[in-house]
């Protein structure tokens, strides 16, 4: 079983194209926020499960076994860029298009109403998509995602996302296919790493740094 982990704004749309043309009848790709809703018989019945829902769903509420997750992480400030440019190109179809419509990109960076979705997901925290009523982010948190992270059977980076594309498909043994590029803007906001921008997503910056370090070594 591949458990594709869709962190938001870290091309998983292009991945999962790619995944289609793959996996086909195979493939559960499971709508945003709707995780909740798949029962273990339907999980059960595909090779790939892609979408938004939190480290540990394959096993802890699925009951699937031999799980091999894959996910992509991204430079904070590019995926904070790209979450808001994405937001306001949806309207009224996001739920925080009224909110976020009111603020800059670096409003939206410092204080907007989302924070370590990153470091959420991969810690398994069931509250990673809502943006109202989170608890914060804790050292303990940090601490299991980097754990998660590392015990990942694949992990990429959207700044190297056709080469580990291409390094995945080598290990999946996948077929031709041509990457697309799904919700991609070309122009993206500037956001500074000011004091705040760093105090709101401390933790995606440190998993971040982490994850980029080890891999290098």
């Amino acid at each position: 079983m591949i458990a594709h982990c869709h962190i938001p704004k870290t091309a998983g749309g292009s991945l999962l194209h790619i995944l289609n043309t793959q996996y086909h009848e195979n493939l559960l790709a499971v709508p945003a926020r709707d995780w909740e809703d798949v029962t273990p018989e339907q999980a059960a019945r595909y090779h790939v499960v892609s979408g938004h829902y939190p480290y540990g769903v394959a096993e802890d509420v699925w009951h699937l076994e031999a799980v091999r997750y894959v996910t992509f992480l991204r430079n904070p400030l590019q995926r904070v860029a790209s979450l808001y440019s994405y937001i306001r190109a949806r309207g009224n179809a996001h739920r925080a298009y009224q909110q976020v419509s009111r603020m800059t990109a670096q409003e939206f960076a410092e204080r907007g109403p989302f924070d370590n979705g990153m470091t959420r997901m991969l810690a398994g925290r069931y509250d990673f998509q809502w943006f109202q009523d989170k608890g914060p982010v804790t050292e303990d948190d940090l601490r299991l995602a980097i754990e998660n992270v590392e015990r990942t059977w694949f992990v990429g980076d959207v700044a190297t996302f056709r080469e580990d594309v291409y390094r995945l498909a080598d290990l999946l043994d996948w077929g031709p296919f041509v990457i697309p590029h799904i919700n991609a803007s070309m122009s993206k906001p500037k956001i500074s790493e000011s004091q705040a921008f760093r105090e709101k997503w401390w933790a995606d910056l440190r998993l971040y740094d982490h994850w980029t370090t080890s891999r290098s070594l």
